[in-house]
């Protein structure tokens, strides 16, 4: 059998069979003398040393963090060689086992010693100094032990003392990177080493050393915050150890810098104590020993069994064997039930191993026995806190500081307890107390921040990040809020630098690589954020937010199984997470699977009743359902839970609008912008729902409110331009179209709109480019190859439009809208059998497309079918009352057929159903020119200027205004610019004609008066040609 077989098998025998003899390297094992979590340590016989200890670590057994620490502890060991540090002799490898061989320390631990011997005030210093000459070797080779404790100490009977275990002493000369959690004996730690922060210097073992110091001297277990009380029998001699006491555990900046310092000081009490002691012994040596002896004698007497336990249940404690500990400390409490030290040790025990409501009992009984101890009631607090019994905690704590109301930890714990029930006055209260008693403690400064932080108070919360981070450089917790302090500010760039920074101060901090990869993700980098999210998984991956975080943004890019995998994850880890279920039920109803969806926002209800936005979320999914009723009391019990939800009251008003419940939803987007100034969502929605009412000028300050509020919502461009459009003003929309377009290249509707006013200002090209790219981005939109069929149309590229509307017939052989288009596309080329059978085809497959008779009308209207064109028109306009072209029609037709009391009645009803209607005041114009009814002319001449948007229509009302006012030239000029646009207008020509007679150019005026006869005129106008051709032109 090798010796690593037969290591493994003594480790499973029982205590008599430990005692076989067997090996380890040359190593002759006489018995196992000790076992935790840092090896396994046993007496063995060396023929060139005799006696000594070897501690082993398995390489299969036992983790890679243990062997990590084992192996460091091997070489720093090695280093060292002080009569005060264990001496090593040798170390090595025997198969799988690593061994480390020291001197054999025939001794107890430091607090057994000082609990089994009557150790004199002078001994005890005696003891320390050795342990802090101890320290000063092992910092001058630039090491920091980082867990002195009285169990790290052993005293041999001649009053020797050895340091030992440095498994996880920090070896600055080896650049070993830092370890992940808190390392160490919690009650010996600094309060500034934390989980956010492990990063050590020589004032951590100051510290360390002070604890020690006090429970040597006090003979009682060490509390935060706890003063120093110990027999002396020399008031000088007490203050001056008191001091370096409190000078040893202070906040970092008053501690001593270097362990030399707390040397120095206690080497010079000890000898002025010493020098007063020679007197006193002198002058009462015999009674002073007499006593001594008497109470020794007693007080072994009486102790020994108590002590006994109490030892037996810190050794259980150090070993992690808990439940043996616990029964140890009843036994302690059996034999002394009046001792409230037994009862306090044991509460902290079951607070330690989160038996919260046990840990309680025991503190309220030791409090029952010593009530005026704050950190008695401090503590409990701790255990009420950690129990969400938040009321009781504050309780607790108040007593603690009436008892003494410069207790620190008290303010501070209490302030959080105020924050967690959203008591932020007093939180705020409570912090600045410990600001007051100790300006100097960065924590409080922190704490209060993020307080503020919470209330978006951020110049008050920035100002206290920055005095934490200035009284505590290396205060990673600050940098790391000052970051998301800036990140909700939208300050990017310094929320990087502060995070990186605390990165840089800790590698393994896992928050700041979190809040790095949330600025990412506002930053649109998704790579670099899901880098962070990836690093922090791989420091803690059972941290079930980061999956939340890092599922985010698969979402944003399209990862959709990925991201579902990371909320499972997230879920799994954490089964009451209700911000993953409701993460989850987003990405479902992205994907369409709404029972899922819908089941994952219950989860989430189910786990926090008061989530908001849980509800908010599953009332949007009911409106996408179209389940408004539901969907109105979901958005409801969101702002009922929370009055302040913004989001929710915008999309109840767009449910309202929905609904068409108007005025309610004007309330509630006034109410989520009266919360928000800057909510650029809510002043948007309000924006359309005033347009909707065409109240255009509110409308208009809404948008503008909304891009001044965010300048790169393209939806808010897009919106005022749409407006502007309304209200004719075609270069403000198309430079709010424009906008839109730059801040989001794949804005469709903004690429459409502006197609289509380029399809209204004649901007054809343009218009196509536009319609072009709708395509690319949405390939089966048949609005948009609708559109460029009418752009081709327009620039008369007949064959093209026909071919993109025969690729729109393959997409939907049933849309009416295609058949209608063709038919437009073959009656501009004087197809008109074919455009006939197209508008008929779009009839039988809707009898009630009032577009396709109103097209058919134009067609028989054309072939001077116009009995036809009248009863096309008319079903159109029963079809839809509202159809103002069809109206137009007839009454070009009536005006033709010189019905014009029945054209007038077709003009005015456009008008009064829209007052700004540019062809229905031309029509009107025309007529009135006609009847000579020049005052009610010129004032539809002007409102068809003012209205109009295409050229030659401007060029023909300009003319007719000046001839009015009988400005005849400009009158000329502007209906020749009419006809080199359009040479074909029959109405220019006439009107033309009228004005050369006007200034006695009849040949010109005969000219432009037969060319209207030959064309398409209204019948009533062809015979005033005729008439006055035949007045002026005799052969004719």
């Amino acid at each position: 059998m090798d010796s690593k077989d037969n290591l493994i098998r003594m480790l499973s025998l029982d205590t008599d069979e430990e005692e076989e003899l067997l090996q380890i390297g040359p190593y002759r094992v006489i018995e196992k003398i000790g076992e935790g979590g840092m090896g396994t340590v046993y007496k063995c016989h060396d023929e060139r040393h005799g006696i000594v200890a070897v501690k082993t670590m398995s390489l299969v057994e036992d983790s890679k963090e243990q062997v990590k620490r084992f192996m460091q502890e091997m070489h720093t060991i090695s280093l060292l060689r002080h009569r005060n540090i264990v001496q090593v002799y040798d170390s090595g490898q025997d198969e799988e086992i690593l061994y480390l061989v020291m001197e054999y320390i025939a001794g107890e631990t430091l607090d057994k010693y000082i609990q089994n011997n009557n150790v004199t005030l002078k001994s005890k210093l005696k003891l320390m100094t050795q342990v802090a000459k101890a320290l000063f070797q092992v910092h001058r080779k630039q090491i920091i032990h980082r867990d002195i404790k009285p169990l790290n100490i052993m005293v041999e009977k001649n009053g020797r003392v050895v340091v030992l275990d440095f498994g996880i002493a920090k070896n600055f000369l080896l650049h070993v990177s830092a370890t992940k959690g808190i390392i160490g004996t919690l009650r010996y730690m600094p309060p500034e080493y934390t989980m956010e922060s492990n990063a050590v210097d020589e004032q951590h073992d100051v510290y360390s050393f002070g604890v020690t110091l006090y429970e040597v001297l006090s003979e009682q277990t060490f509390t935060a915050s706890q003063k120093l009380h110990f027999a002396c029998d020399d008031f000088m001699t007490k203050k001056r150890l008191q001091k370096i006491y409190r000078k040893c555990i202070d906040n970092k900046e008053k501690r001593y810098k270097k362990i030399a310092d707390v040397l120095r000081d206690l080497q010079r009490t000890s000898k002025l104590y010493k020098q007063l002691s020679v007197v006193k012994l002198a002058v009462g040596m015999v009674f002073v020993v007499g006593l001594c002896v008497g109470l020794y004698l007693v007080l072994t007497k009486q102790n020994k069994p108590y002590s006994f336990h109490v030892a037996q249940a810190k050794k259980y404690v150090q070993d992690g064997q808990y439940d043996l500990a616990l029964a140890q400390y009843s036994e302690a409490i059996k034999l002394a039930p009046q001792n409230s030290k037994a009862f306090l040790s044991r509460a902290f025990l079951y607070f330690r191993m989160q038996q919260y409501q046990k840990a309680v009992e025991d503190y309220s009984v030791a409090i029952k026995l010593d009530n005026n101890k704050p950190e008695l009631y401090y503590e409990r607090g701790m255990a009420y806190q950690f129990m969400y019994r938040y009321d009781l905690a504050e309780k607790d704590y108040s007593y603690a500081i009436a008892l003494d109301d410069k207790f620190i930890d008290g303010y501070n714990s209490r302030a959080v307890v105020f924050n967690i029930q959203k008591k932020y006055d007093l939180a705020e209260k409570d912090y600045t107390r410990v600001i007051a008693l100790d300006p100097q403690f960065y924590r409080a400064y922190n704490n209060r921040g993020i307080l503020y932080l919470q209330q978006k108070k951020y110049r008050l919360a920035e100002s206290d990040f920055t005095q934490a981070i200035r009284l505590q450089p290396n205060f990673i917790s600050a940098y790391n809020s000052r970051g998301v302090l800036y990140r909700n500010l939208a300050k990017y760039d310094l929320a990087k630098k502060d995070l990186t920074q605390a990165i840089s101060l800790d590698k393994s901090y896992v928050d700041a690589y979190n809040n790095r990869g949330l600025v990412y993700k506002l930053q649109e980098k998704y790579r670099e954020a899901e880098k962070d999210f990836n690093t922090a998984i791989a420091i803690n991956p059972n941290l079930a937010k980061t999956y939340d975080y890092r599922a985010a943004i698969y979402v944003m890019q399209g990862k959709y199984d990925l991201a579902e995998k990371d909320y499972t994850k997230a879920i799994a880890l954490d089964a009451k997470f209700a911000g993953a279920y409701n993460n989850r039920g987003l990405l479902y109803a992205i994907l369409k699977k709404d029972e899922l969806s819908k089941n994952d926002f219950n989860k989430a209800m189910a786990i926090d009743p008061s989530y908001a936005e849980a509800y908010y979320n599953r009332g949007s999914l009911y409106e996408r359902d179209k389940r408004y009723d539901l969907a109105e009391k979901n958005y409801t019990q969101a702002i009922r839970l929370n009055p302040k939800y913004t989001h929710a009251l915008n999309s109840r008003g767009v449910l309202y609008v929905r609904l068409e419940k108007y005025d309610l939803a004007e309330k509630d987007y006034t109410k989520a912008i009266s919360i928000d100034e800057k909510f650029a969502l809510a002043y948007n929605n309000r924006g359309l729902l005033y347009t909707l009412q065409k109240n255009y000028q509110i409308a208009e300050d809404d948008f503008n409110k909304a891009i001044a509020a965010d300048p790169r919502y393209a939806k808010a461009w897009y919106n005022r331009g749409t407006l502007y459009t309304k209200q004719r003003k075609p270069l403000l929309a198309e430079k709010d179209y424009t906008q839109a377009i730059n801040l989001d290249p794949n804005y469709a509707k903004a690429l459409n709109a502006r197609g289509t006013l380029y399809g209204h200002l004649e901007k054809y090209d343009l218009a196509l480019k536009d319609f072009q790219r709708v395509i690319t981005l949405l390939p089966q939109n048949l609005d948009a190859y609708n559109s460029v069929g009418t752009m081709y149309f327009r620039l008369q590229k007949y064959d093209l439009a026909e071919k993109t509307f025969f690729k729109m017939l393959t997409m939907d052989p049933q849309n009416v809208e295609i058949y209608n288009s063709l038919g437009v596309l073959y009656f501009e080329q004087r197809k008109f059998e074919r455009a006939k059978k197209n508008y008929d085809r779009a009839i039988s497959l809707n009898p009630n497309y009032y577009f396709a008779y109103r097209n058919r009308g134009v067609l028989h209207y054309t072939q001077e079918q116009y009995k036809l064109a009248e009863r096309d028109y008319t079903t159109s306009i029963s079809l839809n009352p509202d159809h103002l072209d069809a109206y137009n029609k007839r009454g070009n037709l009536y005006d033709l057929l010189g019905k014009t009391d029945l054209s007038e009645r077709d003009y005015r009803s456009v008008l009064q159903r829209s007052p700004n209607d540019n062809e229905a005041h031309n029509s009107l114009a025309a007529l009135y020119l006609q009847q000579k009814k020049y005052i009610a002319a010129e004032k539809h001449v002007i409102a068809a200027l003012q209205f109009s948007q295409e050229s030659s229509r401007v060029f023909l009302n300009t003319a007719r205004l000046h001839f009015l006012r009988k400005n005849y030239t400009a009158a000329i000029e502007n209906y020749q610019q009419v006809l080199q646009t359009n040479p074909t207008k029959a109405i220019a020509h006439c009107e033309l004609g009228n004005t050369y007679e006007h200034v006695g150019m009849t040949d010109e005026a005969v000219k432009h008066w037969k060319k209207a006869t030959s064309l398409h005129i209204p019948k009533q106008l062809y015979q005033h040609a005729i008439d006055k051709i035949a007045q002026y032109d005799s052969p004719h």
